[in-house]
């Protein structure tokens, strides 16, 4: 995270924001501090996950292609992965209300983001493009008259 705050070339945040999970706010933290920035906490940033039960990985892997498949289905965490999109598009959403104008710096997770690009393009989630966005990458959307574009993508 470091690394990134030191290469970052979009102009500095003023404020960072993420989910609730320890190593989102970790890195918040860390990014923040580099840039002088405050962190804003959203717990509608958080990752999405097709159980909460303790399962095997096999058994996981196997109910999360299926959630990928039907974007309806719902296991036991009472979320659709279409739910969890309009969650986190919500989120972002309303991080542009916060902070209409400046820059904002956005800490999450690999299927949240997959989600929200998804929407931002005009497609549907897709687990492929989900499972090459590398841990601390970077993607960079711009706000304007309304909707979003997709200024650099993760990869």
């Amino acid at each position: 995270m470091r690394t990134l705050a030191r290469e970052w070339s979009h102009g500095k945040p003023d404020r960072v924001y993420c989910s609730t999970l320890p190593r989102s706010a970790e890195s918040a933290l860390i990014l923040a501090e580099s840039w002088g920035a405050s962190v804003r906490v959203l717990s509608d940033l958080r990752e999405w996950s097709p159980t909460v039960e303790d399962i095997s990985q096999e058994e996981y892997v196997t109910r999360e292609e299926a959630c990928w498949k039907d974007h309806d289905l719902e296991y036991d965490t009472g979320e659709s992965i279409n739910e969890a999109t309009k969650r986190t598009v919500g989120a972002v959403e309303r991080i542009v209300s916060e902070v209409p104008e400046g820059i904002t710096a956005v800490v999450g997770h690999g299927m949240a983001f997959a989600m929200f690009l998804a929407s931002v393009q005009g497609t549907k989630p897709d687990i492929e493009y989900k499972r090459k966005i590398k841990n601390a990458a970077l993607a960079v959307v711009e706000h304007e008259g309304g909707s979003f574009r997709l200024v650099r993508g993760f990869f």
